[in-house]
């Protein structure tokens, strides 16, 4: 009957729809006849057959998806968590470009931000001034050497360093790592995490 399957505050929007002469697909929240709820994507096109325009109108349970949806969004917030509350700093490195690619994470570690650092990318150059002890300078470039060269498609480190918060104070990391090659056996990027030690 019309749309009395379609909870009320959805009908208007359903029922604009219906006079659209472009295809559409919307989420709405539909009632069962036992009166629960469950939401409903609708798609629907026009189709014109006979010189007559018809809008074709499909409907979809999508409750299983939006379950998923929702399970997977309380597990990126369980990782943000464990990654906040474990002092983790992700990372990666394009050995191509010579660009490591950080995020607010990464930052939050270092007790700075990417607007007051300038962006999410730098070089291993600028990385090893702005956040590496001086003293550990070479260390870390012969790292960034032996995951470059290296033969082993298995090639990962752990090490220690001392680095540089954004305050200028001194602290220390456990960097872990490993790379990725392409069908050269090039080392093409290096995926990494810093964990304040």
């Amino acid at each position: 009957h019309g749309s009395d399957w379609i909870i009320s505050e959805d009908r208007e929007r359903v029922k604009r729809n219906m006079l659209l002469e472009h295809a559409a697909s919307y989420e709405v929240t539909a009632l069962r006849k036992d009166g629960t709820t469950f939401p409903c994507e609708i798609q629907a096109r026009n189709l014109t057959f006979n010189n007559r325009t018809l809008r074709i109108t499909s409907l979809r349970d999508i409750s299983e998806r939006k379950q998923a949806e929702k399970e997977r969004e309380n597990l990126q917030a369980q990782l943000a968590n464990s990654v906040e509350m474990a002092h983790l700093g992700p990372w990666e490195y394009d050995a191509i470009q010579d660009l490591f690619i950080f995020n607010d994470y990464f930052y939050k570690m270092f007790r700075t931000t990417a607007e007051e650092v300038g962006g999410y990318a730098m070089t291993s150059a600028e990385y090893a001034r702005r956040f590496v002890h001086p003293d550990d300078y070479e260390l870390i470039g012969n790292e960034i050497r032996k995951a470059v060269e290296t033969d082993d498609t298995q090639y990962s480190r752990q090490l220690e360093h001392r680095f540089i918060y954004a305050d200028g104070t001194v602290g220390y990391i456990t960097v872990r790592f490993f790379i990725q090659k392409d069908a050269s056996g090039n080392t093409v990027r290096t995926y990494g995490v810093n964990q304040d030690i």
